[in-house]
């Protein structure tokens, strides 16, 4: 069967494999102090034409990302990045966990901009009061997480407002590779460390069995990161399999060659899908691709609905309904919760669930781009949901529930229903008052 969710969901490529083998028997000290982890970082070092800098290895993104923001972060000090950044919806609060806030923002394309930089600053009034977190660090991926890519003046120009504020500006390269050979590149590994203060090249998602190479720039924040490393839990006994592999990698470009083959096979495949009529949630120029593949109502049921049938059973007290557009259910792109169809029909008759159910934020831009504060609120309620997830103006969602329920639009019956509903839980949970 051949799997397409991700881009490591096998082992690696032969020739590491092979380097694997050969230096299997060979004795070390450990700890990175070997001779292929010095050969591994000298490569590094040539490659991104950054002699000074600090090469260290890690064995995957979140790990890398947590161990890099911890050491370069005051505990009153946070991070910004783009709201689909991967810090922000994919390591299940790693950051949070670690003592720092992930100050995120909505970032068209899910790159980040020196306007966008200015105004997430603007809102933490500019570092100037001590009631509020200090941003200190903007990240951005390179590809990002839509598959998009940087170009060099774009980087230049996030080096420069961090330049200006103080920021450190740290490169999550997770598929660096597959931007480097990506349609529209201008960017070469030396860029990165002529513009970031700290970046990384993967190479998990692109043939390694795991790793990934941080590369320090910035003097300020190379002392003591073996201590965070191992304060983490980074730091690898066995470290030579690091070296071992990177420098297998390097060579002769190797991981430029499977990076170009990710990407041509990848492209093949949306080129397709655009040909069937399939839409993308976006259009990426390297190895990620977006359809957006439609299931009808008896798929859903044979397998998207079995979690929650569990959780339902299992007594849940909250469901979640996403904005997930289900045309071949709801019979247009209305998100889920949004439709009357999916809240109330499905969830709240079909699946029998009780409690409250739930928005997802009302920020993110299948709402914001297609609905006003108030309009989104209302439509919620209307379909079924019961409490509203940050919307994007609090004040404009509060007055127009009350029109609506003035107008008639929305009974006071159907709010009292979600009230008590809310006042339920908080009983159950102890913490009504």
């Amino acid at each position: 069967m051949l799997r397409f969710q991700n881009d490591y969901s096998e082992g690696a490529h032969p020739q590491v494999l092979a380097a694997l083998e050969k230096n299997n028997l060979v004795t070390t000290c450990g700890y990175s102090m070997d001779p292929f982890c010095q050969q591994a970082a000298d490569t590094v070092r040539a490659l991104t034409a950054c002699p000074d800098a600090d090469v260290h290895f890690i064995v995957g993104g979140t790990l890398a990302n947590t161990i890099v923001i911890s050491a370069a972060l005051r505990p009153w000090e946070g991070v910004i990045a783009a709201d689909t950044g991967h810090i922000n919806v994919h390591e299940t609060g790693a950051i949070e966990a670690s003592g720092h806030k992930v100050c995120a923002i909505e970032a068209p394309g899910g790159k980040l901009t020196p306007a966008l930089v200015r105004e997430l600053l603007r809102r933490h009034c500019d570092g100037q009061d001590e009631h509020m977190v200090l941003p200190r660090m903007v990240y951005i991926s390179d590809a990002t997480e839509l598959g998009t890519i940087y170009t060099k003046a774009e980087l230049a120009a996030l080096h420069e407002v961090c330049g200006e504020y103080g920021l450190y500006l740290f490169l999550d390269g997770a598929r660096m590779a597959a931007a480097l050979v990506a349609e529209g590149n201008d960017l070469q590994p030396e860029d990165f460390a002529t513009y970031c203060d700290v970046f990384y090249l993967g190479g998990t998602k692109n043939g390694l069995l795991f790793g990934e190479a941080v590369v320090i720039t910035n003097e300020a924040l190379k002392p003591h990161f073996r201590n965070m490393i191992k304060q983490r839990g980074g730091m690898f006994a066995k470290v030579f399999l690091f070296g071992t592999q990177f420098t297998a990698y390097l060579q002769d470009e190797l991981w430029l060659t499977m990076a170009r083959h990710a990407v041509t096979q990848a492209q093949r495949i949306q080129t397709a899908a655009v040909q069937k009529g399939y839409r993308l949630f976006a259009v990426s120029p390297t190895n990620q691709v977006f359809p957006i593949l439609t299931k009808t109502q008896k798929e859903l049921e044979a397998c998207d609905f079995l979690p929650f049938s569990s959780g339902i059973a299992s007594g849940a007290p909250f469901v979640m309904v996403s904005h997930l557009s289900v045309p071949e259910v709801v019979g247009d792109e209305t998100p889920s919760d949004l439709s009357s169809k999916i809240v109330s029909d499905l969830l709240r008759n079909k699946l029998g669930f009780t409690g409250v159910i739930i928005t997802d934020s009302h920020q993110m831009a299948s709402i914001t781009d297609h609905y006003s504060a108030g309009d989104a609120a209302v439509k919620a309620l209307a379909a079924g949901c019961d409490m509203i997830l940050m919307p994007s103006d609090l004040q404009a969602a509060f007055d127009a529930v009350k029109a609506a329920v003035a107008d008639g639009t929305l009974s006071q019956a159907r709010i009292h229903e979600s009230v008590l509903r809310i006042l339920t839980v908080k009983a159950e949970y102890n913490i009504l008052q």
